[in-house]
């Protein structure tokens, strides 16, 4: 240490720097990526930009449809073996939104601008899900899923994940994000969270509960250490034909659904519509509480 201290010392007598060379594997500043920067307006930002078919088909998916663009996520449908797999890309996070331990780290994926692949550990075995993380800590998740009744192997659920996730790379290292322009009275320009008060929600599930933050107002979620959940959300997609406004999924699970009306430019019958699905936890029973809390809500959306 005294050797350092006098060498510095001389160095600096001498008009000379001492320079510190930095780590060959870190990624200098200005090539490093951030979200807030990539996605700028993370309520506007069109999924389908990122998701490119020819990264769902890369390893053995085949017969790609055309993305169907949702506020929140793009998704497209590919076949495996001759049964369907959804890919969906979207649902942005931030630090403050993420929950611990629901992702690692995939050390085989060496990424540039300072991007970092992450696996989820949560999914079952019918589904597969990716984040990439930039340096903000913002993430944007890729997943691949398939229907309960149909044998697509996890493994291969996972590869196309991955490989999407590698497409989500070369889309924002190229500058490639497009943003959506939503129409007046769309759902797309109304914030989920205004349409109900903390207060109301508690009361109807019968326990405190506390919002959650998310990246996108197109989304609300309320939570109870007791697993309750309520989550209110907007979608932008294709409804099973016959769908009912209430669906209860005993005993705990319930969804409320509400149809504003034609999606803008539909191509396959999307329809924009509010969806409430409750978690009760508490003896509650869900659909009550759901049919409740809509009674507040659906009043308060734009006229159809």
């Amino acid at each position: 240490m005294r050797f350092a201290a006098v060498l510095a010392a001389v160095l600096a007598l001498a008009g000379c720097t001492a320079t510190v060379p930095e780590d060959p594997g870190r990624t200098p500043d200005y090539l490093q990526l951030a979200g807030t920067v990539v996605f700028g307006d993370f309520n506007t930002v069109d999924y389908c930009s990122l998701l490119d078919p020819a990264s769902a088909t890369k390893h053995g998916g085949t017969e790609p449809t055309k993305g169907l663009s949702s506020f929140d996520y793009c998704s497209l449908l590919v076949k495996v073996g001759g049964k369907e797999v959804t890919v969906e890309v979207g649902y942005l996070g931030t630090k403050e939104s993420r929950r611990a331990g629901d992702r690692v780290p995939d050390e085989t994926k060496k990424l540039p601008h300072g991007l970092v692949a992450e696996r989820g550990t949560t999914s079952g075995a019918g589904d597969c899900a990716y984040y990439l993380r930039f340096v903000d800590q913002v993430t944007v998740r890729a997943t691949a899923s398939r229907y309960a009744a149909d044998a697509v192997p996890k493994p291969a659920l996972c590869e196309i994940g991955s490989d999407v996730l590698d497409g989500i790379v070369a889309s924002v290292s190229a500058n490639q994000v497009r943003h959506q322009l939503f129409r007046p009275g769309s759902l797309g320009t109304v914030d989920a969270c205004a349409l109900l008060d903390d207060a109301r929600v508690s009361a109807e599930i019968g326990a405190a509960m506390t919002r959650s933050v998310l990246a996108s107002k197109h989304r609300c979620e309320w939570v109870t250490p007791g697993g309750s959940s309520v989550l209110l959300n907007f979608v932008n997609d294709v409804l099973p034909p016959g769908a009912a406004e209430v669906t209860p999924y005993p005993p705990k699970l319930c969804k409320v659904q509400k149809v504003l009306g034609p999606a803008p430019g539909a191509k396959v019958g999307e329809v924009e519509f509010a969806s409430l699905t409750v978690n009760s936890t508490t003896g509650k029973e869900p659909c009550a509480v759901g049919r409740a809390l809509a009674a507040v809500a659906w009043p308060k959306l734009p006229a159809a």
